[in-house]
């Protein structure tokens, strides 16, 4: 079997070394989302929770198709672990064709949709103009998500990181100049965003067909192979359908709130924002703990998944420890973030849903460490069930805060209620895949 590090394999030590530069590229993904909304704060408040609200649409278009491209995280884990590199470039590049062809679907089913979504709420002119500009760019979020796979799948995550910090460095001071040197308000942040995303595929692209990738890993096979396409998008397309219906309950969800308007508004921009501290940590980690697993299923070594997941676990805990800092004993600082002064109601408001969203963020770890292995398992069917669930937090959000006028904090109080209990349905399954193999003792 290839090792991923000198590490012992399934150990919380070679986890850490393989994700930390993964998160450490994804941190600057948050902050640039961070600065972006800094600016736009100070710019005008009203685009700063349009660029919020315009964010939850795009995560319908984005997600689902980010996740089918990510798939090959799991082929270029397995190949690697089988000892057969020379057939991952292939796999690459039909998920690189597959990005492209998103822009026949996604640009004319998404303009449309951002138009209807927008159209009578407080924000609908500057989000609409955020949205339409970043739909016609779409394609370059899958097509990123297809390239890191590769350099993600061989355990090579530092080239990611010089990349996408290389990429952000671009891109903050670019918002800043276009936002408020330049007439163009937040469509300059929306343009300044798809250039510094372009120049990341650009980058990564180049080194994908590097020499050394080439004969490696045949990186020049270029053709579309309509089998192998297939192959891998039936894998990747169960997983995508549940994050498109997770997805739409998000949007949905910010609708709700959007629509409402207010302190509802208000909550969902700060809650939303708050997430940024942590979602990069875990979205990072759990990516790794694919890879690691689908390293040990190519290489049969399945018994050590169990181990790693009792690795795994130790990380939350520690993340949430950190985060009680800013969301439980010194909420003020998210608040300057905006330089929000927010009234004796707002603060109340406000630093209850803080509360619920560091309850969140431990499930939401959860949830990514199971889903991780599911995913290596090839199991996406189960995920897309599992994402279906998502849409009951939809209801009973709606009649919480249109029938019984709950505060708004209450929407990430009912998000981690749902996630605590759909983390524990994918353990579950986690220890019934085991029991096949003779491994459930160990979990």
């Amino acid at each position: 079997m290839r090792e991923l590090t000198r590490h012992p394999t399934a150990s919380l030590k070679e986890i850490l070394v393989l994700s930390l530069p993964l998160i450490l590229t994804l941190i600057s993904g948050s902050l640039m989302s961070l600065c972006d909304r800094a600016f736009l704060s100070r710019y005008s408040f009203i685009a700063c929770e349009a660029c919020v609200s315009a964010g939850f649409l795009l995560l319908l278009f984005q997600a689902p198709s980010i996740r089918i491209a990510s798939i090959t995280q799991v082929f270029v884990g397995q190949k690697n672990g089988a000892g057969q590199p020379e057939v991952i470039g292939k796999h690459i590049w039909q998920m690189i064709w597959f990005s492209l062809l998103t822009t026949l679907v996604i640009t004319p089913i998404g303009l449309i949709a951002g138009y209807f979504y927008f159209s009578d709420t407080v924000v609908a002119v500057p989000a609409l103009i955020y949205f339409n500009c970043l739909i016609l760019f779409n394609f370059l979020f899958p097509l990123t998500a297809a390239l890191s796979s590769f350099f993600i799948g061989l355990g090579r995550t530092s080239f990611i990181v010089w990349a996408t910090i290389f990429s952000q460095l671009i891109n903050i001071p670019l918002n800043y100049f276009l936002l408020f040197s330049t007439p163009l308000g937040i469509l300059g942040v929306a343009i300044g965003t798809a250039i510094a995303q372009a120049i990341l595929c650009a980058i990564l692209f180049r080194e994908f067909l590097a020499k050394k990738n080439q004969l490696m890993f045949g990186t020049a096979a270029y053709a579309f192979e309509p089998k192998l396409f297939w192959e891998i998008f039936k894998v990747g397309l169960p997983s995508a359908l549940g994050k498109l219906m997770y997805s739409m309950s998000w949007a949905f969800i910010g609708y709700v709130m959007t629509s409402k308007g207010g302190i509802h508004l208000l909550v969902l921009t700060a809650g939303s924002t708050a997430i940024l501290l942590f979602s990069f940590i875990h979205e990072g980690f759990s990516k790794i703990i694919v890879t690691v697993s689908a390293h040990l299923l190519g290489a049969k070594q399945t018994k050590l998944i169990p181990t790693m997941i009792k690795s795994a676990l130790s990380f939350p805990l520690i993340i949430s420890l950190i985060l009680t800092v800013p969301f439980l004993l010194y909420p003020e600082l998210l608040f300057s973030l905006f330089k929000l002064t927010p009234t004796p109601q707002e603060y109340e408001v406000l630093s209850k849903a803080l509360l619920w969203i560091w309850i969140f963020s431990f499930s939401f770890a959860l949830n990514g460490i199971a889903a991780a292995v599911l995913t290596a398992f090839k199991d996406t069917v189960f995920y897309m069930i599992m994402a279906s669930l998502s849409w009951i937090d939809c209801l009973v959000l709606f009649y919480v805060m249109n029938v019984l006028h709950w505060s708004g904090d209450k929407m990430w109080l009912v998000l981690a209620m749902s996630s605590v209990l759909i983390s524990s349905l994918q353990f579950l399954r986690i220890r019934h895949k085991l029991r096949a193999t003779g491994l459930a003792k160990l979990m």
